[in-house]
């Protein structure tokens, strides 16, 4: 027959494993966080240099040909690059699973 003191035990020792394991998981948890908000506050949407790309950008006309793109100033196909390269920069955070669909939501 077991006796109590071995059941108090192995529930001490399962309850020690639980909360390490927990901690583990905690702490890979919040390094993927911490590297994805790292990188989300380097592409920060609301900086004067992004609202400026964007105003530049929705304010061209845009057609089907190369030529409508060949019209446009050098800064604004900059301008266009720009927001290009921060969404696909967020894409890659997606695509690695650095961070959820609907983080930005949540904040």
């Amino acid at each position: 027959m077991v006796e109590l003191s071995v059941i108090r035990d192995l529930v001490a020792i399962f309850g020690v494993i639980a909360g390490f394991a927990f901690y583990v998981w905690t702490v890979r948890n919040s390094e993927k966080i911490r590297k994805a908000e790292h990188l989300l506050l380097r592409f920060e949407n609301f900086n004067p240099a992004y609202s400026l790309a964007v105003q530049d950008v929705m304010s061209l006309e845009w057609g089907d040909s190369s030529e409508d793109w060949n019209k446009h100033s050098p800064e604004s196909r900059a301008n266009f690059d720009y927001i290009v390269f921060r969404y696909n920069n967020v894409g890659l955070l997606l695509k690695q699973k650095m961070m959820a669909p609907d983080a930005r939501a949540r904040q």
